[in-house]
């Protein structure tokens, strides 16, 4: 039974924790009915492993009688009704009720009177309507959760004991004080190990919990994601909610060290749903910040990132008569005057100028980049680039968001561009083709590579064995919100 509590705890705790005072950029919010479900899966489990558990052994004299029971060990086990309350600033109430138990084990017992008896012989042990209650508060140290039991009891309704000796009517002599003495040892040690439990062994998992974890790899650092808590997890009315950092940061950086401060969430007053999971625009923003920091929004565009049909577009030459067939010469015609350029192919770099933005509000998805596009000529194919203009470039991008099982998928809507010249060494040029320019590399590499990532979609935060049922999300002030009901599945099953 103690251990599945411990168990209890954590999966609570993770649910609340994966959830420096600030506004959070994460938040997981578990309703009443989420807690009821994983403490339901979570009572059918005990039922599964509290059988062939030990009992304490118990040692005792009761006048001029010593008893020993020992070897007892847990053969059924009738599992409890889970029951659990949330009270609002203070913590979690757990309650298992209406249990029943039967203990085998070994008995022996000596007393002297006018001279020594003794016997020894099994033991059959029933405990009925058992209840065990707790009180579990939630904290936070340092960014991690941290639990502790502020207090237990356990009540036992009725103790039978079926003693296999034949010299069982001596041992009815003193029943009563021996089932006395049973109910009170266990009780004691239920509460015992179950503090134990809750104070040493599930606040130890938590503390060794990995708050800040490793989401993937790029220039050869590590792409690392802040879960730790920015506050002791919160106790509302019929819900336990967790907030969290959920800053995105390289590896050689410190948490916080973006400055950006994500913006308050709004309610979203769900009391049908399990969970609730709040993602701020803030978590993107802190990784564009680290990418803009370290210069990673940076790419050359050459012929060789478009697929055959399309590689005529950089060059100088090429046949105007069609939209399909135009190239950068055919809006730059300027480059055709310059007899070294005449055959030749145009590279591209690209960078941003400043940190992408995301911004999330009711019903839409927007992205706003700005950046520079620095153009150079490749006279032949095997001869240095030649500089001959910049280009700024500012876009916004409508974002289309879906679900698909646990995975969150985005899409470029549409963009709206403007484009200006801020430098060339082959005096001015026509917006208009500029703007043609961008167009094409936006449709034919830019808008690719992003959807392709946004195809792969982005996970859910997983919970071992268990699965995301009916998932749906609304797009708030400043956040996407995931609600969705969970369903335990194990391996098997």
């Amino acid at each position: 039974m103690v251990i599945n509590m411990k168990i209890c705890l954590i999966l609570l705790a993770c649910l609340v924790g994966f959830v420096l005072a600030t506004n959070p950029g994460a938040q997981i919010r578990i309703s009443q009915h989420g807690i009821q479900y994983a403490g339901n899966v979570l009572v059918q489990k005990l039922a599964e492993k509290f059988a062939g558990q030990p009992i304490p052994d118990i040692n005792g004299k009761s006048g001029k009688v010593k008893y020993e029971f020992k070897n007892m060990r847990v053969t059924n086990f009738n599992p409890p009704q889970f029951t659990a309350k949330v009270n609002p600033g203070q913590g979690v109430s757990l309650t298992l009720s209406g249990a029943t138990l039967s203990v085998h084990g070994d008995w022996r017992y000596k007393i002297k009177i006018l001279f020594p008896i003794s016997d020894s012989g099994s033991v059959d042990v029933s405990l009925y309507d058992v209840t065990i209650t707790n009180s579990v508060v939630f904290g936070e140290a340092q960014g991690h959760p941290t639990v502790r039991s502020t207090g237990c009891s356990c009540n036992i309704g009725n103790v039978n004991i079926d003693i296999h000796s034949g010299l069982d009517w001596l041992y009815n002599l003193f029943k009563d004080y021996i089932e006395k003495k049973i109910e009170s040892t266990l009780r004691d040690k239920l509460c015992e190990l179950l503090d134990k439990e809750i104070n040493e062994e599930a606040a130890q998992s938590l503390a060794e919990l990995k708050m800040i974890t490793k989401i993937g790899r790029m220039s050869q650092e590590d792409i690392m994601m802040n879960f730790s808590l920015v506050t002791a997890p919160i106790m509302g009315s019929q819900y336990v909610e967790a907030q969290m950092s959920g800053e995105i940061f390289m590896s050689k950086d410190t948490p916080g060290h973006s400055g950006l401060t994500p913006a308050p969430f709004q309610d979203t007053h769900d009391t049908t749903h399990m969970v609730n999971i709040w993602l701020s625009d803030f978590i993107l923003d802190s990784f564009g910040f680290s990418l803009q920091k370290r210069s990673l929004l940076a790419y050359n565009f050459t012929k060789d990132d478009l697929k055959p049909k399309d590689q005529h577009f950089l060059d100088i030459q090429c046949d105007d008569s069609s939209l399909e067939t135009k190239c950068v010469g055919s809006v730059v015609p300027k480059l055709r005057k310059i007899p070294k350029y005449a055959n030749g192919s145009v590279v591209v770099g690209m960078w941003s100028t400043m940190v992408p933005r995301l911004n999330i509000r009711p019903g839409q998805l927007t992205g706003l980049f700005k950046g520079n596009m620095a153009f150079f000529v490749k006279p032949t194919p095997t001869a240095d680039p030649e500089y001959v203009f910049t280009i700024n470039v500012t876009a916004s991008f409508l974002l289309q968001a879906s679900m698909k099982g646990n995975f969150i998928h985005g899409k470029i809507a549409r963009s709206r561009v403007r484009v200006d010249v801020i430098d060339s060494q082959i005096g001015p040029i026509s917006d208009v083709g500029l703007q043609w320019i961008f167009n094409s590399i936006n449709t034919m590499f830019i808008q690719d590579q992003l959807n392709k990532k946004g195809a792969e979609g982005v996970e859910l935060p997983q919970i071992k064995n268990v699965v995301y049922v009916d998932p749906e999300f609304d797009l708030m002030a400043n956040s996407l919100v995931v609600k969705a009901n969970l369903l335990y599945n194990p391996p098997g099953k």
